[in-house]
């Protein structure tokens, strides 16, 4: 079983370049300063989409990060999408209570 994890996290970890894990966190960073944004401007339903996209995005970056530390797989994708959960849920309450609905 250890040797499945670490095989797991040694191909989850190859699959990503420091430049690619550099990219994406510029782009949840941007995608995050734009799902803030958009609900003061009116376009509830470009924010509500843009939170899910910032979902995925989260989700993969925790577990790369998790894999790249040798945390055990099955961790890394129940940590790694939680966190992504709550970051998105607390998103989506912002929305809510800047939006009124």
């Amino acid at each position: 079983m250890k040797q499945i994890n670490q095989h797991f996290n040694q191909n989850l970890s190859q699959q990503f370049t420091p430049r690619t894990l550099h990219f994406l966190t510029i782009v949840a960073t941007i995608i995050g300063v734009v799902v803030l944004s958009l609900p003061w401007l009116g376009l509830n339903r470009v924010a509500s989409w843009s939170a899910d996209l910032l979902f995925f995005i989260l989700a993969d970056l925790i577990m790369v990060k998790l894999a790249q530390h040798r945390v055990n797989f099955l961790v890394s994708i129940f940590v790694g999408v939680g966190s992504a959960f709550i970051i998105t849920l607390i998103l989506v309450l912002y929305i809510g209570l800047v939006t009124g609905k």
